[in-house]
């Protein structure tokens, strides 16, 4: 019986001793574990916070290190496929760029086509006053302004303003065009009789464009390509185009 015993608390010992044994290495095992460094990757971020319609350049982003572990979202990691492109909204510092959230700057959204200190302006055209459907976004045009001949009445004197042509702005760059361009002259018929083309003008251009088409006649001029030249010019009236030779003078 004693003998029995005595194997039973061999067998005891020895099974502590695993079961210590086991224990100690499994929190070893945690411990080196903890201790282990974590693996790195690069991501690209915003450096800084970039508002929305904003085009990104090379300062605006960044690349920063993070554990792999905790990378879970997807998002452009290539600069060059972010650099150059706009926001749609506002992104902040730090935050990742999820390519929904970015736009090309060929887009067909027109807020994004005008260059900063332009606005766009709306006038309304015809075939005739513009140079004959052939203009496309991207041309270039020269506007021109008719007034028709004014009478200020005082009881004092009466000014009259001669019925003139003058060149008003130069070198407008055609944004859009509310109409499909046809150009083949079975597709004449289809393009409307009036409609609408959007110039990128500046807040005193924009001012002078609003004014015109108030009191007057515009028509656009076609400009060649890449011809920036401007000229100043002092308009045409009546006395320009036909001369004074066979004119009456009646006196009532």
């Amino acid at each position: 019986m004693k003998s029995f015993n005595t194997k039973l608390l061999i067998i005891s010992i020895i099974l502590a001793g695993i079961a210590a044994y086991l224990g100690y290495s499994y929190l070893k095992e945690i411990e080196e574990a903890s201790m282990a460094e974590p693996k790195l990757i690069k991501i690209i971020v915003a450096a800084q916070n970039i508002p929305g319609r904003t085009k990104i350049d090379s300062s605006m982003i960044k690349e920063i290190e993070i554990n792999e572990e905790s990378y879970l979202l997807s998002s452009i990691q290539d600069r060059s496929e972010i650099i150059g492109m706009f926001t749609k909204e506002e992104i902040l510092e730090g935050e990742l760029i999820p390519r929904q959230r970015l736009i090309q700057e060929n887009t067909e959204e027109l807020s994004l086509r005008i260059k900063e200190g332009k606005r766009a302006i709306s006038i309304s055209m015809s075939e005739m006053s513009g140079v004959g459907d052939l203009i496309i976004p991207g041309d270039y045009v020269d506007v021109y302004v008719t007034l028709d001949e004014y009478i200020i009445d005082r009881k004092t004197n009466q000014t009259i303003y001669p019925h003139i042509t003058k060149l008003l702005l130069q070198n407008i760059k055609v944004l859009a065009i509310s109409k499909e361009m046809l150009k083949k002259e079975e597709q004449r018929a289809e393009i409307p009789s009036k409609y609408s083309v959007t110039l990128a003008v500046d807040s005193s251009e924009g001012e002078k464009l609003v004014q015109a088409e108030d009191l007057g006649r515009i028509k656009l001029a076609l400009r060649p390509l890449k011809d920036k030249d401007t000229h100043n010019t002092p308009g045409a009236i009546r006395s320009d185009i036909v001369p004074d030779k066979g004119k009456l003078i009646i006196q009532k």
